[in-house]
């Protein structure tokens, strides 16, 4: 089982309070975020495109931002 699976598995406890099962979910989703922005920033590296420096700040940029929308496209 992964970290985000752990994570929601917890805030799905019925004893877990429920101000702690948002902080749960939106770590959860956050980890999700940053994964996808480390696989792009894999793929990235591959091609070694002269803008590759401004490619991956932008991705980190956006993987670290704060969103509402937890499927909100990177």
């Amino acid at each position: 089982m992964t970290d985000v699976e752990l994570l929601r598995e917890y805030a799905g406890f019925s004893g877990t309070p429920i101000d702690m099962r948002v902080v749960l979910l939106s770590s959860s989703d956050r980890i999700e975020k940053l994964e996808a922005a480390m696989r792009r920033i894999a793929d990235l590296t591959e091609c070694w495109e002269h803008d590759l420096i401004s490619q991956v700040n932008e991705i980190a940029r956006k993987a670290l931002e704060r969103k509402d929308d937890p499927q909100a496209d990177l």
